[in-house]
């Protein structure tokens, strides 16, 4: 399912938790990349960092910044 989730939370783990498990649901294709919005650089490592250590592997995501 393609489209636009928004989880809103004060706490940081439970947006990794909700992340990580929405992203263990097959919704693009193979070669698709999943895209998350985050507000830094910093962000994006922790984020991928917390999934790598969730699932094993963070691999194919694509960070986006806000415009």
């Amino acid at each position: 399912m393609h489209g636009l989730r928004l989880i809103t939370s004060s706490s940081q783990r439970r947006l990794a938790a909700a992340l990580a498990d929405n992203l263990l649901k097959p919704a693009l294709q193979p070669l698709e990349q999943d895209t998350i919005v985050v507000l830094s650089n910093g962000m994006a490592r922790c984020v991928s960092m917390e999934l790598a250590s969730r699932h094993g592997v963070s691999a194919g995501l694509n960070f986006s910044f806000p415009n």
